[in-house]
């Protein structure tokens, strides 16, 4: 299994089985969320799926086909979710489609190809809902693109690239949807490894592949998240008279806003230490470049 897509009680499945729930369906098929069994709808296609993108009554589908629902469609189609058949939309790719993500009137499309509709466009590619059409907007990167997630007008693109948007940027990227050309934002996570799936939500980014290490050094196996909106720090004074001791809580420093995770996984970084006196965080002194955590703070750990 290597797609999904939700409609209500209906669970949209691509991958590369030939059966499912006892039933044939090669390689897509609707499954009854109530009973797990399969529906009628069968659109049959002869190569693996590995995307999905469900708008109203139509299931835009990507893999490594050449026939979907009884007619000639290469590696992206888009289909009927009552008859099951594909529609006219026919962007006629010229090689396997692996990722999707619907726009305003746009699909975005991401795989090995480098050609759409008989242009060229290399890897990833932005495509009219009503013509099938490539747009004029084309990043052109330089090697496959295996996942994508769409916020706002900011595409984020993972795959195997190096250059992407007119950019150097190692294999996970943001891509300005409003500007055609040189379009890749200053994002820039520089992951050391393949990155294979995206999700994002209103306020965080997550991402999976083949990492090791992704974004200024630091150390993620496989797994890596962001957060999209800004964060907030307020800060309150705090008094210590000379000589005590006192407890750094939430009301002195808090951070709130977009996290990947949950605020409390939030990391300060010291900056430098106080002029007067010493921060610990369980009692040991904490000096330039040492690091806590929001939970850190909320458990009363900072002194």
């Amino acid at each position: 299994m290597f797609a999904l897509a939700l409609s209500g009680a209906t669970l949209y499945v691509g991958g590369s089985f030939t059966t499912i729930g006892g039933q044939t369906r090669n390689r897509i098929a609707a499954i009854d969320t109530t009973t797990g069994t399969p529906t009628s709808w069968d659109p049959n296609a002869n190569g693996f799926v590995s995307a999905l993108a469900l708008s109203g009554a139509t299931l835009y589908v990507g893999g490594n086909f050449t026939s979907i629902g009884g007619q000639t469609r290469n590696y992206l189609a888009a289909i009927d979710t009552t008859t099951g058949t594909p529609t006219s939309w026919d962007p006629n790719a010229n090689n396997f489609v692996r990722a999707l993500a619907l726009g305003s009137g746009t699909v975005y499309a991401g795989g090995d190809f480098t050609q759409i509709g008989g242009q060229p466009r290399n890897y990833l590619a932005a495509i009219d809902t009503t013509t099938g059409s490539p747009t004029t907007w084309n990043p052109n990167a330089d090697n496959a693109v295996f996942a994508l997630a769409l916020s706002g007008t900011t595409l984020y693109a993972g795959g195997d690239f190096t250059q992407i948007g007119g950019q150097a940027r190692n294999r996970i990227a943001a891509i300005d949807t409003t500007v055609d050309l040189i379009n890749a934002t200053s994002w820039n996570p520089n992951a050391a490894g393949t990155i294979f799936a995206l999700f994002v939500s209103n306020t965080a980014l997550d991402a999976g592949g083949d990492f090791t290490r992704i974004e200024s050094g630091g150390i993620h196996h496989g797994y890596a998240g962001w957060a999209l909106s800004p964060i907030s720090i307020t800060t309150s004074p705090l008094a210590v008279t000379q000589g005590g001791t006192t407890t750094l809580a939430a009301s002195h420093l808090l951070a709130t806003g977009g996290f990947a995770g949950t605020p409390t996984s939030q990391t300060f970084s010291l900056t430098s230490p106080p002029t007067k006196g010493t921060l610990k965080k369980s009692g040991t002194a904490l000096t330039t470049g040492s690091t806590f955590t929001q939970a850190d703070i909320d458990a009363g750990l900072l002194t």
